[in-house]
């Protein structure tokens, strides 16, 4: 699954490096995660949240500091423009404020409904706040994969031998000759391990529309606002040509728009 460092922490404040008790104790955190095996982007300011749309995209989850504000105004402020920024292109991802003081009375509900947790800096150990964030993360980083390509990475992950179609085992014919070691190069051992047949038992069927690929049909079908979704390999032409053989019968007349796919007419 998901690399843990490959997906960091984020922890926005602007009193990381703070020689105070709230100081050690963030650190003393950041520490307990990477014994967990997380990465962390440690000592990120307010301004560097607000500012870094792309950030959120990598990241597994984001801490917010809530002390060091002016005034609750300001204070709600930061943290609605910081949430809407990590929540735009990763709703689900786990977010937690903490501090040394407990929010401001009659927080807004719409912002308060984003946060996953409230982290009380003095009341409980490092390492059990970093348990209680990593849980999350371990569920979000589980649910992020869709379910074919979940079920592929973990095929592919669990390095079984290769006996069926396509023939070059996983990539290893490929190492036989110069021009395929450049081949083998170019794309990689990940791409030619996944590389694998329909025939495969444990990512469903292509065929009978079942295991995984009829969970991710149903899935792409609920994306679409549709009754039902087929996944076609070989591309458009070839999806176009089952709709067409399946609807058009001889002698039908059907409009056509001027714009669609060669494959139509």
């Amino acid at each position: 699954m998901s690399s843990l460092q490959d997906y960091p922490i984020a922890v926005v404040d602007d009193d990381y490096a703070a020689e105070s008790a709230a100081g050690r104790v963030v650190r003393a955190l950041v520490g307990a995660f990477e014994a967990r095996g997380h990465a962390v982007l440690a000592g990120l300011t307010v301004d560097d949240a607000r500012a870094g749309r792309v950030l959120y995209t990598g990241l597994s989850a984001v801490l917010v500091s809530i002390d060091g504000f002016a005034d609750r105004d300001a204070l709600i402020e930061a943290l609605d423009r910081i949430v809407a920024l990590a929540l735009a292109r990763a709703p689900d991802l786990p977010l937690f404020l903490y501090g040394e003081r407990r929010m401001p009375d009659d927080p807004p509900v719409a912002l308060m409904e984003r946060i996953d947790g409230y982290l009380y800096l003095h009341e409980d150990s490092p390492a059990f706040m970093a348990g209680y964030v990593s849980s999350a993360i371990h569920r979000y980083l589980d649910a992020m994969l869709p379910p074919f390509f979940k079920a592929l990475v973990r095929y592919t992950d669990a390095a079984k031998y290769s006996w069926h179609t396509p023939g070059h085992g996983g990539g290893v014919a490929f190492m036989r000759s110069p021009v395929g070691q450049a081949f083998h190069r170019f794309f990689g051992e990940t791409t030619l391990r996944a590389d694998l047949s329909v025939s495969v038992p444990e990512l469903g069927s292509l065929l009978d529309h079942a295991g995984p690929v009829r969970e991710a049909e149903r899935e792409a079908a609920q994306s679409f606002g549709a009754d039902s979704t087929f996944f076609v390999t070989n591309g458009t032409s070839s999806a176009n040509k089952i709709v067409w053989s399946g609807l058009v019968g001889p002698g039908d007349k059907v409009l056509v728009d001027r714009n669609c796919h060669k494959s139509i007419v």
